[in-house]
């Protein structure tokens, strides 16, 4: 659901945004893979693997570092191949941190409240 969600929310605003990649408003940026034809801003890639991190680091906790090491890494080789700017992987972290606290805080509050009694007990 997290990686989904965050998936989905990314796609939209790169409908939304229609910013420009680096490669087509930058003269001399070598890109390093196809050419994608979407929209720059947000990287789904960022966000969709800070999700995945997200969500394994709840399931996992002693591996968290190393999730979040590899989600920085994806987000970091979106930049390096010429596909987005540092402020759409950044972007895409950010809407993937806001998103997955909404899940979470919802999943807590859920499995956690208790529910009312009406009447005499």
């Amino acid at each position: 659901m997290i990686v989904c969600g965050a998936d989905g929310i990314a796609s939209l605003l790169k409908v939304v945004t229609h910013r420009p990649r680096p490669f087509a408003s930058i003269p001399n940026v070598s890109l390093l893979i196809t050419h994608p034809s979407s929209g720059s801003f947000s990287s789904v890639h960022a966000t969709t693997a800070f999700a995945g991190a997200a969500l394994l680091s709840w399931l996992w906790l002693p591996g968290r570092i190393a999730c979040a090491a590899v989600a920085i890494l994806i987000a970091s080789s979106r930049v390096y191949f010429g596909v987005h700017y540092p402020s759409d992987a950044i972007g895409g972290a950010a809407i993937d941190a806001g998103f997955a606290a909404t899940v979470q805080r919802t999943r807590f509050r859920d499995r956690f409240a208790r529910p009312c009694r009406v009447g005499a007990a």
